[in-house]
Order: C-alpha cells, then sequence, then structure tokens
C-alpha cells in the first residue's frame, strides 16, 4: 500500500494511540503517534490528512470499545460529504471493526475521521489494550 507505480510518489501513513477515548459528536478522532508518514500528509496535532498530490487515496481505521459501550463515526473530506460510515460496540466483550474508504482527493483537500455519536457510561468508549488497537492509515493508490 503506498506505491504509486512509475509516479515516483509514495504517499502514505500510519497512526495509532486516540487522543481522546470519549468524543463528542461531530469531534475530529486524534491519533497522535505517527508510526510513518510519506510525503507528510497527516497532522497527528489536528487530525487531518491533506493530500500532497491528487489521486485516488485509500484510508483504513480500527477502533475498538469495551464492553457495553458503543462508538460510531465516518471519514469526511473537504466539504463536509461523508465518505463513510462504521461503528463499533458489543454489550458483552471488547469489540474492534476496521472501515476502509477509497475517495478522489484534490491537492490540498483534506479527509478526517469524525465522531458521529457514541453511547454506554459516557466516559472512556475508546479502548485500547495489549490486544487491541485503534489505527488510522491512508495512501495515495493512483496519482492523476
Amino acid at each position: 500500500m503506498g506505491i504509486v507505480l512509475g509516479s515516483g510518489h509514495v504517499v502514505a501513513f500510519h497512526a495509532d494511540t486516540v487522543v481522546d477515548t470519549s468524543p463528542a459528536n461531530d469531534q475530529v478522532i486524534v491519533f497522535i503517534q505517527t508510526v510513518f508518514n510519506h510525503g507528510g500528509g497527516y497532522n497527528n496535532a489536528t487530525g487531518v490528512f491533506t493530500a500532497p498530490v491528487s489521486g485516488v487515496y485509500m484510508f483504513t481505521v480500527n477502533m475498538c470499545t469495551k464492553p457495553g459501550k458503543y462508538f460510531f463515526f465516518a471519514f469526511v473530506k473537504t466539504g463536509g460529504s461523508e465518505i463513510v460510515k462504521g461503528g463499533v460496540g458489543d454489550n458483552a466483550a471488547h469489540s474492534c471493526h476496521a472501515v476502509s474508504a477509497i475517495t478522489t482527493l484534490t491537492e490540498g483537500d483534506g479527509v478526517w475521521l469524525k465522531c458521529t455519536s457514541s453511547y454506554g457510561e459516557s466516559t472512556n468508549v475508546i479502548y485500547t489494550g495489549t490486544n487491541h488497537m485503534n489505527t488510522l492509515s491512508g495512501s495515495l493508490l493512483q496519482k492523476m
């Protein structure tokens, strides 16, 4: 993922560690630990990926919750359109769910993950444990 044949450009990032485990509706989910960020598109202070070149991009998120908690989210791009929505939760166990999205972006467009709603006890909805990691990644599939 992230290698664009013939273009000489690699645009890809991978981040983990959610800064706020009790997000409010419409809050951007910020992943503060950047594992890699080729092309410099992901900002781990704002949680926004900004396309350094126009092209077709793929984004993937893995989110986990504690038992009895539910978390719903959406990938959003500049202009406010939601690319894809997802949700995670289980009454009896820790739960994780991965969602991917493919979209076209013009250079300078942004993409971020936002909370659309959460419920259960209102604190610490998002869970990270030894076998449960929240991650966000993205890559340029084809430059346009």
